[in-house]
């Protein structure tokens, strides 16, 4: 009998820091495989916005170990 090996692939979050349309706190988290992935995600989700990354941006993936805050803007500025 053959057994194959299967792997599942496993969904990584990642945070993309980007300059918002107002000087309010802005953010985007994103759930992708890879790094590109998101980077593309990143890309096509700023763009609806007309958020244009002039100076580009870096998905920086985000370690979920422990329970953690994820994203807080109260608002406050």
């Amino acid at each position: 009998m053959l057994f194959t090996t299967m792997t599942k692939k496993t969904l990584k979050l990642f945070g993309v820091d980007f300059e918002g349309l107002w000087p309010v706190p802005s953010g985007l988290i994103i759930a992708a495989y890879t790094k590109e992935e998101a980077e593309k995600i990143a890309g096509e989700t700023l763009k609806v916005d007309g958020i244009d990354a002039i100076s580009g941006y870096i998905a920086k993936e985000i370690i979920v170990d422990k329970p953690m805050v994820i994203y807080y803007a109260s608002g406050d500025y």
